[in-house]
């Protein structure tokens, strides 16, 4: 749909309104401080509907649907969080103000000592966000200041609660809901990392997709460092309508007959924008594998198999998009890959976080 010419268009979506919003929104699930053990999140053991009087749960839907339903709680319970969290902030100032007889203006001073930005901090911010905000410094310059100082509050009330939490002072007492678990058969797929390992990282991915190419990039980087104790495993997932992706994902296959899937893998990803039906022949050649047997395995039944087989339990686990993460059976939600990742294999190799 496209705008009226005639309308005129708003100077700046860069609101007071936006603003708070933004904070709120990039804030995220912050104030659980600790991670709830396996016997606080909720089992789901309420039926979730009756038919023809047999009653189903939670766990009795295909992962079809209890990925998203799992979604749609976790949505609810990290709004939930950021609310109890901001009450819990303004109960404790009102108990500080009835024991010390300051008002509200006073006691936040103590407890937060809350600074205006610097005028090299709006700077740097606009700079680092010059493309989403279409006006001028000098227009946005309060904004951007009042939404520098919203997350340093936000910083320092995280830290309050931390603290109220080690004191044993505050307990939260919300039901985190709990992950769906997918079961995912991994034989014969490519893999790094000990085969035997107690903790299997499993993506789901397009050679196509812009997003996968982004996650294969920063996998690089930080995936190295655990691989002593974690198990990676590529699976392919070729959603993109132009086919392309699956003939792709069938050349790696055959690449990884010949123990070449990662290099062939890695280039696949560093020439995605020229990727063409061409492209699984193009690779192999530059790979100097052998050909006879590259286009043998290219043309063979079984081939085409493992790659549909692939496809298929991405769907069974419920997978929709690409890069999809699964953690020991359990689907990843990582706003930020580059730090959600290595948290979430920290707490599932038990290693504790870094100060």
């Amino acid at each position: 749909m496209t705008q009226d010419a005639s309308q005129a268009k708003p100077k700046s979506p860069f609101t007071v309104i936006n603003v708070v919003t933004a904070v709120i929104l990039v804030a995220g699930a912050i104030f659980f401080l600790k991670p709830q053990s396996e016997q606080n999140r909720t089992e789901n053991p309420t039926p979730l509907f009756t038919l023809s009087g047999q009653q189903y749960s939670y766990e009795d839907l295909p992962l079809r649907f209890s990925q998203p339903l799992y979604q749609a709680e976790l949505n609810t319970f990290r709004l939930k969080e950021r609310i109890v969290g901001a009450a819990v902030v303004q109960r404790y100032l009102e108990q500080q103000m009835e024991k010390s007889g300051e008002d509200q203006e006073t006691v936040v001073k103590r407890l937060f000592n809350p600074t205006p930005p610097t005028e090299q901090q709006i700077q740097q911010f606009f700079e680092q966000n010059k493309a989403k905000i279409n006006v001028p410094l000098d227009q946005a310059r309060n904004d951007i200041a009042r939404l520098i100082a919203a997350a340093e509050q936000q910083k320092k009330e995280m830290e309050l609660l931390a603290k109220l939490v080690s004191l044993e002072e505050l307990e939260f007492n919300l039901n985190e809901p709990k992950a769906p678990f997918a079961t995912i058969d991994t034989a014969g797929y490519p893999s790094k990392g000990p085969a035997q390992s107690g903790v299997t990282l499993i993506e789901f991915a397009d050679y196509q997709c812009p997003h996968c190419q982004t996650a294969h990039s920063v996998l690089k980087e930080i995936l190295p460092e655990y691989l002593d104790r974690v198990r990676y495993v590529y699976m392919d997932f070729p959603i993109n309508r132009s086919g392309i992706s699956r003939k792709v994902s069938t050349g790696a296959a055959c690449a990884d007959q010949q123990q070449q899937f990662w290099a062939y893998h890695d280039l696949a990803f560093e020439r995605q924008s020229d990727l063409s039906a061409e492209s699984p022949l193009q690779l192999a050649e530059e790979l100097k594998l052998d050909m006879e047997q590259f286009n043998r395995c290219y043309s063979a039944d079984a081939t085409a198999a493992k790659i549909k087989q692939s496809e298929q339990q991405a769907i069974k686990a419920g997978v929709t998009g690409t890069p999809s993460f699964f953690l020991n059976g359990k689907k990843l939600r990582l706003r930020d890959l580059r730090t959600g990742l290595p948290e979430q294999l920290q707490q599932a190799l038990q290693i504790p976080p870094q100060n």
